[in-house]
């Protein structure tokens, strides 16, 4: 807007009504002679912020007013907008009584028509006080997060959703370092620009699945095999409709190194457990095998098919034996996949079915839908499950047979699997000590079929616990979290 061209004639009467109207703050200053301002009018909102009366103000100078520094810059703004001959809007600062206060100020300089001196000018101001103070607030509150996050070690982020694709609204954290990246490269760039086509792939999928549950899931992240970090993430909802993903990541590298650190000093421990026991596991046998065949050399007529029978059965003794001992002292990588544990029991059923037909055991199923999908390495469950199913099946007596019971059921993002029987039991004093090396309560067991039952349980994740009844039975329950 520019400057307003008048008479010197001015209808104030006019003007102080339509002032007198509006909730802005208003005033109109007579410039008698530069640098020389005098105040002629202010209206009641001007009143009412200020609490200056008008007969404190009229025809009174800005320094009869003000404070001295105060008046000095309200006189230079007045100053500048007469000499730009221009509409100037500025901020400034007031003490008004004792409290200073922020106004936010337009001032309109009225010439006159002919001799293009500076008449008066008209003064425009609202209080921002408050909003500044709220500014400011949320400046200092926006700073002190900024320098939270910035500064702590792990990673907070903010993921939002354009179409099919996810992109970082915020991001901050040491670790971000740590991927060459600084947090003004990761915020508003897709996670499809910034990492590999196969982490891209697994991030969408758990971001997607965070997204459609609206729940908060954790997961592990390993990325070119420099980094572990465990990662939470939440969504944010609004009417229902999930609208962010809030998500904090901690280094776990270090503690990922000791647990492989612990795994193989307790690698070493077992070795020591192992050689006690594999000496008279391997030895019993072979001293019946050497006997036999000491037997035979001396003489012929001791070779007989009873004879080669029994050494051919330590024999597969030995075999086992080694086969377990190899599993326990080189566990094959694991190959996770989603895992059928319906289909997985009823294909280990199978496989037992002339052991449970010999022994007139029944097994039956109580499966909980139509199948129930966990994650783990296919091979090393079934391992497991089939040494529990098969020493269930073998806690039977014979002539007694009797009923084993597999069952798999969902339960608050957990599955639970259990296996009964209806056999011996196991007393009390010996559940504890089930899982250990060569520790074993059959007869003709060595214990390391359970050992590596509860170690491929544990490295999956889940839990297994023993509950028995001397001469009822016995209820092994395995339970894995599913996220």
């Amino acid at each position: 807007m520019s400057a307003i061209q008048a008479n010197k004639n001015l209808d104030f009467q006019q003007l102080f009504i339509i002032f007198d109207q509006l909730e802005d703050m208003m005033f109109l200053i007579s410039v008698d002679n530069l640098p020389t301002f005098r105040f002629i009018h202010i209206n009641p909102a001007y009143v009412r912020n200020t609490g200056i009366q008008l007969a404190q103000i009229k025809n009174k100078q800005t320094e009869d007013i003000f404070q001295p520094d105060d008046a000095h810059a309200m006189n230079a703004n007045y100053q500048k907008a007469i000499m730009n001959k221009q509409k100037l809007s500025y901020e400034e600062q007031l003490t008004i009584g004792r409290r200073k206060r922020t106004y936010e100020t337009t001032l309109i300089p009225i010439f006159q028509e002919h001799t293009g001196k500076c008449l008066y000018i008209v003064g425009i101001s609202r209080d921002i006080s408050q909003r500044r103070k709220h500014e400011e607030a949320l400046r200092l509150m926006h700073k002190e997060l900024t320098d939270i996050m910035r500064n702590q070690q792990g990673l907070v982020f903010k993921v939002q959703k354009h179409g099919q694709d996810f992109y970082f609204a915020l991001c901050d954290g040491q670790l971000i370092y740590e991927l060459g990246y600084t947090p003004n490269d990761m915020t508003g760039t897709y996670i499809k620009e910034l990492f590999t086509p196969d982490h891209t792939a697994f991030l969408y999928e758990q971001y997607n699945r965070c997204w459609e549950s609206q729940e908060k899931i954790v997961f592990e992240v390993h990325y070119l095999n420099k980094l572990f970090w465990l990662t939470s993430l939440s969504p944010i909802v609004e009417n229902g409709e999930t609208v962010a993903l809030i998500g904090s990541s901690i280094d776990i590298k270090a503690k990922k190194q000791a647990e492989e650190a612990l795994m193989q000093t307790e690698k070493l421990a077992l070795l020591g457990e192992l050689a006690a026991g594999i000496g008279h596991e391997i030895r019993n046998p072979l001293t019946v095998i050497k006997g036999f065949i000491s037997l035979m050399l001396q003489d012929t007529s001791f070779l007989t098919p009873k004879f080669i029978k029994l050494i051919e059965s330590e024999i597969d003794h030995i075999n086992q034996t080694a086969g377990e001992l190899m599993m326990l002292a080189k566990p094959q990588q694991q190959q996770i996949t989603s895992v059928d544990l319906h289909g997985l029991f009823d294909e280990i059923i199978q496989l037992l079915d002339s052991e449970a037909f010999k022994r007139r055991v029944n097994v039956q199923t109580n499966y909980a839908g139509n199948s129930i999908l966990s994650c783990g390495d296919k091979h090393q469950l079934k391992k497991a499950f089939f040494n529990l199913l098969k020493n269930a099946i073998e806690s039977m007596e014979e002539k007694r047979g009797g009923y084993v019971f597999v069952s798999c059921t969902e339960s608050n993002n957990h599955i639970i699997v259990t296996v009964r029987d209806q056999g011996q039991g196991i007393p009390a004093e010996q559940i504890d000590h089930l899982g250990e090396p060569f520790y074993t309560t059959k007869k003709k067991g060595n214990g390391l079929g359970l050992m590596v039952t509860y170690r491929v349980i544990k490295n999956h994740g889940g839990s297994i616990s023993c509950e028995s009844v001397p001469s009822e039975g016995t209820t092994f329950t395995i339970t894995f979290s599913n996220p």
